[in-house]
């Protein structure tokens, strides 16, 4: 396990760094967003700055993603996870202050070459 920090957000990295292709990190929910959290893992898990990731706005409501992700007494048995892609990786971010970020090519996703009919 290894602390990164992006963007002022501490994450802490629980997978192997032998595994590129899937990276999970653990924030603390009593100070960081999900939403910045999930950032920061996209920018350690890509190596992409921060400031240059597409506007996760453009992706998930980030008001309701920073919900998600409040300290697990405000949603007392709740056990939820949201799915997104963003830079060419699917994230996952959950309820238990978890952010698993996973190269498209791992899970099968193409963005080119794919003939719609």
């Amino acid at each position: 396990m290894s602390t990164v920090t992006r963007a002022g957000v501490e994450l802490e990295q629980v997978t192997p760094d032998w595994e590129p292709e899937v990276t999970r990190f653990e924030y603390d929910q009593d100070t960081t967003p999900a939403s910045m959290a999930v950032v920061a893992a996209v920018s350690a898990a890509t190596g992409i700055d921060p400031e240059e990731i597409e506007p996760l706005g453009a992706v998930v409501d980030a008001d309701a993603l920073d919900a998600l992700g409040r300290p697990r007494s405000a949603m007392a048995g709740s056990s939820v996870q949201v799915t997104l892609s963003l830079e060419r990786r699917t994230v996952s971010v959950d309820t238990h202050g978890a952010v698993t970020v996973t190269s498209d090519e791992r899970v099968g996703v193409r963005s080119e070459g794919v003939n719609a009919g």
